[in-house]
């Protein structure tokens, strides 16, 4: 029997190590009797160390428990987790914008031979060189997977001819619009080689699907625009697809690219559509089939894009203040939006409403200043018969925040109305009588017209 003499934090260490040292390979045994040798607060510090592992075997045996817990809660969570992968892998599939790194590019001295040549003698044919060049400049790695700022910032020259790149949702078009002899636009976007793979992780309830998405190639083509016509905006649209089910057929998703402008000097619309084909975009006069044909003929204004919906701004080409008309994107073509059911136009259908129930204290309440109960009094328009209805049709927002609407009576006064937030809730702050327009006479076969005075009328939230 050996005895260890010391204090008694010193023993019960000493204790500790000794048990340690008979489970310890020789070399190690050695160690741990030099241990023993030195001072006691050697000895304190392997305690400690010895209880913080001790604490670190018990939180690793809490984990262990949670994630057990985890799993026996069953594949429901897995299965989301799957879902939502495969969701994620397929969005990444449908993003085919150009890349957009941001590497520095080297001038291309091809181009930039290009654009002088064209300054010496602009006219179409010397443009197409520049085009020429540009082409083989971004068909090209690194200015393929460049960002249009860093192509443009490497090349002044296209700068100096007020080159512009629009960001189309998934392709970007090179134009010039202040260059009449462009004559075209350049449409640049990735393509998908092949298909998609799709991977299993995992088994059993804890599988997972990871969707990859088929590699890309970088596609341009050159579009042809009429020599009277200056680009604006492009956007590329998508109407979603829907899978067959319960014996009706589904029909895959509806993409296409629509470039819009206005002719030189007039400044009428010009809107123009194209789809997707084995040859890159061909023309679609079948997506623009369902838009009235006055209102790109003859109209002046312009045409922009919000989501998928085609708006287009409309005046007289002696008028400042237009209509704005929107189109919407539906199963792969145009149609006019039919109704107006939110927002500001409510309050003013509602309005009109009472106003033609002859409920006045209910046409009030929708006012602003109830002072301007007056103008539509001195108009005529109370107590008017159902048989006459009445129609409102959007117009160019005020300088102010707002809505304008035109509601045309059919008579020899319309109002103009102008809508806006009072308190958080919709009212109607200005009012004024118009002489009947020739341009909205035109828009009215289109657009919605406000409810028989027998039906429901609604009172404003205050």
């Amino acid at each position: 029997m050996s005895i260890v003499t010391g204090s008694p934090k010193e023993y019960i260490c000493a204790a500790v190590l000794s048990a340690l040292a008979l489970t310890l390979p020789v070399s190690a045994q050695t160690t741990t009797h030099k241990v023993l040798s030195k001072p006691a607060a050697a000895a304190k510090k392997v305690a400690k160390t010895g209880v913080s592992a001790a604490k670190g075997t018990t939180a690793l045996a809490k984990t262990g428990l949670s994630k057990a817990k985890t799993a026996a809660k069953g594949g429901t969570k897995d299965k989301a987790d799957a879902t939502e992968t495969a969701k994620s892998g397929a969005d990444t599939a449908k993003n085919e914008e150009p890349p957009s790194e941001t590497t520095a590019l080297q001038p291309s001295a091809n181009l930039a031979g290009a654009i002088a040549s064209y300054k010496q003698h602009p006219d179409p044919a010397s443009f197409q060189a520049i085009w020429k060049e540009l082409h083989t400049l971004i068909s090209t790695a690194p200015a393929s997977r460049a960002a249009a700022a860093v192509v443009l910032k490497a090349n002044p020259g296209l700068i100096d001819l007020g080159a512009k790149v629009d960001d189309a949702a998934g392709a970007r078009v090179w134009s010039f619009p202040k260059t009449a002899e462009a004559e075209a636009v350049l449409v640049q976007w990735q393509q998908a080689v092949g298909a998609p793979t799709r991977t299993v992780v995992g088994r059993g309830r804890h599988k997972t699907v990871v969707i990859t998405p088929a590699p890309t190639v970088t596609r341009i083509q050159l579009i042809p625009l009429p020599a009277t016509i200056a680009f604006r905006d492009a956007q590329i649209v998508r109407s979603g697809g829907i899978a067959p089910s319960k014996g009706k057929p589904g029909h895959a998703e509806s993409r296409s690219l629509i470039l819009a402008g206005n002719e030189r000097g007039g400044g009428t619309i010009w809107v123009m559509a194209y789809r997707p084909s084995a040859d890159g975009w061909t023309e679609s006069p079948s997506t623009l089939a369902g838009i009235p044909p006055y209102l790109l003929q003859n109209v002046a204004g312009h045409a922009s894009f919000s989501g998928n919906d085609l708006v287009l701004s409309l005046s007289d080409n002696d008028k400042a203040a237009g209509y704005k008309i929107v189109l919407r994107y539906v199963d792969g073509k145009f149609v006019v939006e039919g109704k107006s059911e939110e927002g500001p136009a409510v309050a003013v259908m509602q309005f009109m409403q009472a106003l033609q129930q002859g409920k006045i204290d209910l046409a009030r309440a929708w006012l602003a200043d109830p002072k301007l109960i007056t103008i539509p009094r001195y108009a005529g328009l109370l107590n008017r018969p159902a048989e006459r209805p009445f129609k409102l049709i959007p117009m160019s927002a005020p300088l102010l925040s707002g809505s304008r609407f035109r509601l045309m009576t059919f008579d020899k006064d319309d109002l103009i109305v102008d809508v806006g937030k009072v308190k958080q809730q919709w009212a109607i702050k200005a009012i004024f009588i118009a002489p009947p327009d020739p341009l909205a006479q035109k828009l009215v076969g289109t657009l919605p017209a406000v409810k028989p005075a027998g039906e429901k009328t609604e009172t404003p939230a205050k």
